[in-house]
């Protein structure tokens, strides 16, 4: 049986920009999550918190709880308290990883004749 860090560190990343206010009980810091997977994030911020800390992520009204599992001078990762299912930042993550899994077509280039003067 794999132990839930290798889960995590198997995990689909998804690179995106949410901004978020990233609350313990006595403080509110602005945050971007600029790595998302269903079982944490990696949060860019000005003044991260310390590793262990409880904190929670509120994004549209909703509130998701994680602990700081790392944190470093402008950012901090962190493990959600239960994988994402629901919520705001669910729905964001499958928004994500719908346009990941399913990228808007690419238009074939025009061919090369159709630029320019009609050739004689």
């Amino acid at each position: 049986m794999q132990d839930m860090s290798h889960q995590t560190r198997q995990a689909e990343r998804i690179p995106c920009t949410i901004e978020i206010a990233a609350c313990t009980a006595v403080s509110s810091r602005v945050g971007r999550i600029v790595d998302l997977t269903r079982f944490g994030a990696q949060i860019r911020m000005s003044e991260p918190y310390e590793a262990r800390a409880r904190i929670f992520l509120e994004l549209d009204g909703d509130y998701t709880w994680a602990t700081v599992v790392w944190s470093e001078v402008d950012r901090i990762g962190v493990r959600f308290e239960a994988p994402l299912s629901s919520g705001s930042l669910h729905q964001r993550f499958e928004t994500l990883r719908s346009k990941r899994t399913n990228p808007r077509p690419v238009h074939a280039a025009m061919p090369h004749r159709m630029f320019g003067r009609k050739a004689a």
